[in-house]
Parts: C-alpha cells; structure tokens; sequence
C-alpha cells in the first residue's frame, strides 16, 4: 500500500513540473512607435529575433472615424515566411494573405 503512495504521489509530481519551451521568447531587435497629434494618426513597426514583423499605419479619415492598415509576418517552424495584410475601417477588418 505504501508503495502505491508513494508511486502515485511521484507521478503527479512528474506531471506537475512545468514543461519548458522548446523555443526561446524572442527578442524585440527594431521597434518604432510614432504617435503624431491626435487628429493625425500613428504607425509603428516591430520585428523579433524569430523573424516576425508587424508594421500598422493608423489615420483618421473622418470625424471618430479610424482606417488601420499594416501588415505582418511570422516563419513557421518548417521556415516558411508567411504574410498578412489588411484594413480596418467602418467596413470591418479585411485581412488578405500574401504568401
């Protein structure tokens, strides 16, 4: 009986222990981040060491209206770069996939 305890209590320590990341976080390497007046807009572009970028492009068309547009890309884990753009505005967000 003391054997099945002390078994069972080994085990969910062993499941328990957080399981580390294969991965490294990745690094911010260039990050640009630009707030003009309020009435003007803003943009700002990130990239990280894993090669992933996002760039945004904020601007006021209308009164307490906002178009957004940007883009951004990831590489998956096979090394495949992969990229996205879009829009947002009173029309909704409209991503388009650039591969």
């Amino acid at each position: 009986m003391k054997t099945v305890i002390v078994l069972t209590f080994v085990v969910a320590t062993i499941i328990a222990l957080p399981i580390d990341d294969e991965k490294p976080k990745p690094e911010i390497i260039k990050q640009e981040v630009v707030h003009n007046k309020p009435d003007k807009g803003y943009h700002f572009d990130v990239e990280t060491s894993d090669g992933s970028k996002h760039s945004e492009v904020g601007e006021f068309k209308y009164v307490g209206g906002l178009t957004v547009r940007g883009s951004y890309e990831f590489v998956d884990d096979d090394g495949k770069v992969h990229k996205v753009e879009y829009e947002a505005d009173e029309k909704g967000f409209r991503p388009k996939i650039i591969d």
